[in-house]
């Protein structure tokens, strides 16, 4: 059967998406989001409040969000459900993982929209000096996977030494092109599969240690 998804270019759908931005797991994330636009010129997008919000187990580090996000028509969103190639991918890759939504969080490593595909060496390393802040609204975070080439040069120094991290290439359909590329592709939701595994078994040690604490 046909996997019906949300689709953000609704702007119904858009609406009721931005309401949840209030809920206790989405509100800081929001706020964290509010201090980026006021520090930049550039659009940048919230974060999905269907996805973990400050529950999040495993980030994914894209590169940057795309000329889908930026309202009023595109989704305002960095989602699965934004209306586009990649988005339908990670979408499909998720599913395929078996990784639950509720556990995840999508972000970029230059998380605005600068108003064109083509992005500097200065633009990611301002991106990501913004990580950390994000991070320490995660306290529940396993794990990280670098999604990309940019992700993982300039997303990658900022996480925490003792963060399990994964490596894959971005979902976008460029990514594809030629038969060792196929390849990289074709490896993504088992990779992703592999970080969910190692976020859940970091959970459950940090869980059990938590017990043990309080027992003994």
């Amino acid at each position: 059967m046909p996997i019906t998804r949300p689709n953000l270019a609704d702007p119904a759908t858009r609406a009721a998406r931005r309401a949840l931005l209030a809920e206790p797991h989405a509100a800081p994330l929001a706020a964290y989001v509010e201090g980026l636009r006021r520090a930049t010129p550039h659009y940048v997008p919230d974060i999905d409040p269907l996805d973990g919000g400050t529950a999040t187990r495993l980030l994914f580090i894209l590169e940057k969000p795309g000329p889908r996000v930026v309202p009023p028509a595109g989704s305002g969103f960095v989602s699965r459900d934004t209306d586009d190639p990649t988005a339908r991918a990670i979408d499909a890759f998720m599913r395929e993982a078996g990784i639950p939504r509720a556990a995840t969080l999508l972000w970029n490593t230059c998380p605005w929209w600068t108003g064109a595909i083509a992005t500097s060496p200065a633009e990611f390393r301002a991106g990501a000096a913004t990580l950390p802040s994000l991070l320490a609204l995660l306290p529940q975070l396993a794990a990280a996977v670098l999604v990309g080439n940019a992700a993982s040069r300039y997303a990658e120094p900022m996480l925490p030494a003792v963060l399990p991290r994964f490596r894959t290439v971005h979902p976008g359909g460029q990514a594809r092109a030629g038969p060792a590329s196929a390849e990289r592709w074709r490896l993504i939701p088992s990779i992703w599969r592999r970080a969910w595994l190692a976020s859940s078994a970091a959970t459950a040690c940090v869980q059990r240690d938590r017990k043990e604490v309080i027992l003994f």
